[in-house]
C-alpha cells in the first residue's frame, strides 16, 4: 500500500496506485464516488483500456499476418507504470512497451497518465507516443464504476444521465464484451435518459457515434452529480450489473471487436493512428457536486 499515490484539493481527494495507473479513490466532502469492488461482479473501480476497449475476436489481434493474444481490454489495467512526477495535487505515470507488452502487441508505445486535482474537478490527461519507426494503431478508454446512488438517501430510479448534444442515441449491445451487429436508436426527452435496472437486463449500451462530448450524471434533486467531460472520445459505454450499486460511464476512442471480425487489427475502423515520432492526447474531466 506504500506505492499508492494520495491528492488532495480543498474537498477533493484522490488515490492512485502504479499498478495500471488505476483511480482507487475520489471522493468530495468526505463522500466517495467510485463504488466498492466486488470480485462477484467486478473487482476494480477505473481501469484503464489500452491499447483494446473489450474482447478481441479470438482473444487475438492480427499483425503482418501473425496472430497476438490479446487480454480482454487490454494489458494496461495490469501492468506497473513507473511514477514520473508527483505533488500534492498531480502525479504523472508512464507505461513504456518492453519484452512483455510485445507478446501482445507489436508495437513500440510511450503511454502517458497525468491526473491534476484542482479544488473543483479531477483532470485525467493522457498522450500516447510513438517513439518507433512504423505507424502505431491503437485505441484508449477509461472504466469507471460509479456509485449507483451517490448518495445513500436516494434510491437508484431517483438518477439521470443528461447528454449534452444528444436527443437520440443509436446504441448495441455487447455480446461477451465484442459489438453486435443490430442497431437501436433511443430517444431521450431534452437530452435526458432516466437510468433504471431495466436498461440493462441484456447487457450494457454501446453508443458508437454519440455527438456529445460531456455527460452529467444526477439525481432527480440535482443534490448529487458528477459531470464527465470527454471532448476527444468518439464512443460511450454504460453498463453496470442488475443488483449492484454500480454504474460504469465509460468515455472510449475505439472499441471491441464486431463479432466474427476477421480483418487486420490496423484496418478496424473507430482506432488511432498515430505516425513514428508524433504523440495523441485525449483528456477527461471528473467534476463532482454535492449540495
Amino acid at each position: 500500500m506504500a506505492d499508492i499515490i494520495e491528492l488532495k484539493a480543498g474537498n477533493l481527494s484522490a488515490r492512485i496506485i502504479p499498478q495500471g495507473a488505476e483511480l482507487l479513490q475520489l471522493s468530495c466532502n468526505g463522500k466517495e464516488l467510485l463504488w466498492v469492488p466486488d470480485a462477484r461482479i467486478w473487482n476494480a473501480r477505473c481501469s484503464v483500456l489500452f491499447p483494446v476497449i473489450g474482447r478481441t475476436e479470438n482473444d487475438a489481434i492480427r499483425v503482418d499476418g501473425q496472430l497476438y493474444p490479446m487480454p480482454m481490454h487490454g494489458f494496461a489495467k495490469d501492468s506497473i507504470f513507473e511514477t514520473i512526477e508527483q505533488s500534492r495535487t498531480s502525479c504523472r505515470l508512464q507505461l513504456i512497451s518492453n519484452a512483455a507488452t510485445m507478446q501482445h502487441f507489436p508495437f513500440s508505445f510511450k503511454l502517458v497518465l497525468q491526473y491534476d486535482l484542482s479544488e473543483t474537478s479531477l483532470q485525467l490527461t493522457v498522450e500516447i507516443s510513438n517513439p518507433g519507426q512504423e505507424i502505431l494503431t491503437t485505441g484508449f478508454g477509461l472504466h469507471p464504476g460509479f456509485r449507483w446512488p451517490l448518495d445513500p438517501l436516494h434510491h437508484k430510479e431517483d438518477y439521470r444521465l443528461s447528454f449534452a448534444d444528444d436527443t437520440v442515441l443509436t446504441y448495441t449491445r455487447p455480446r461477451n464484451r465484442q459489438i453486435g451487429p443490430e442497431r437501436h436508436q433511443l430517444e431521450i426527452e431534452n437530452g435526458v435518459l432516466h437510468l433504471n435496472e431495466a436498461l440493462f437486463l441484456e447487457s450494457g449500451l454501446v453508443f458508437l457515434s454519440p455527438n456529445s462530448r460531456s455527460v452529467r450524471f444526477h439525481s432527480a434533486d440535482e443534490m448529487a452529480s458528477i459531470r464527465l467531460n470527454y471532448p476527444q472520445f468518439s464512443q460511450l459505454i454504460l453498463w453496470t450489473r442488475p443488483g449492484s450499486d454500480l454504474l460504469c460511464i465509460e468515455p472510449c476512442y475505439g472499441f471491441a471487436d464486431p463479432i466474427g471480425f476477421s480483418g487486420k487489427y490496423c484496418d478496424k475502423p473507430g482506432l488511432a493512428h498515430i505516425e513514428p515520432g508524433r504523440s495523441f492526447q485525449l483528456n477527461i474531466e471528473i467534476e463532482p457536486e454535492f449540495r
